[in-house]
């Protein structure tokens, strides 16, 4: 470099000429951009779109389900029984593709002619009108102990039927919720025959004997 007024050589001292004595500015450096502000933007905004995009196309689990017969709607439990494939001991799942089962339907599993036992769920709050009708090989029902209500005809002609048990949760039995139910011989009841009688209006059959229990797990019952 050189002096701008002279042009001798410009010394090392970045301030004065040592020939002429003009004052000299050191030439600015060139100012470099910052790179790491629209590095950083770009990259939230690649992770911000890669989210979107798995949310909005991931594909979805399109398996079939494990029991098909099943459908619910508003809680509501559905039977299919010509699509069920499993044997006479059915199980009754508390949720069906995500939603819980507070109800059978009316006449769920009527006319199940190949069903001798079922395990009802927890969630399960009101059984149908005609749920059980005509299930001429259901042996025995434990009902769960957050049912409340029992349809009227739910267990109508149910020829094999021998046990049931009724919690203390159950408020409300329909007419001939258990009529023509030839072999049932035992009801296991959370109560005293009083309370039976104000639940059950109708005489089941003359060879009937109604126990008291403490529960559906519990070894001691006692005659009503």
């Amino acid at each position: 470099m050189f002096c701008p007024k002279c042009n001798a050589p410009r010394p090392n001292d970045p301030v004065f000429c040592g020939e002429c004595g003009t004052t000299l500015i050191a030439p600015p450096k060139p100012k470099k951009g910052k790179l790491w502000p629209p590095l950083v933007f770009l990259a939230v905004m690649f992770t911000i779109g890669c989210v979107v995009f798995a949310l909005t196309y991931a594909p979805k689990d399109n398996a079939p389900s494990a029991t098909p017969w099943f459908s619910v709607e508003d809680g509501v439990l559905y039977f299919d029984y010509s699509l069920y494939t499993g044997d006479g001991n059915l199980v009754v799942p508390e949720t069906v593709n995500g939603e819980k089962v507070t109800a059978l339907s009316d006449g769920c599993f009527s006319d199940c002619d190949t069903l001798t036992s079922v395990t009802l769920p927890d969630s399960l709050i009101t059984i149908g009108d005609k749920a059980f009708s005509d299930c001429d090989k259901l042996r025995g029902v434990k009902l769960t102990e957050n049912v409340t209500s029992i349809g009227a005809k739910a267990f109508y002609s149910c020829a094999a039927l021998e046990a049931v048990y009724v919690p203390a949760s159950v408020q409300t039995i329909g007419n001939d919720a258990f009529g023509r139910c030839t072999a049932l011989r035992n009801v296991f009841f959370v109560g005293d025959i009083a309370g039976w009688n104000a639940l059950y209006h109708q005489k089941i059959n003359p060879n009937t004997r109604f126990y008291r229990v403490d529960g559906p797990n519990s070894d001691s019952y006692s005659p009503l």
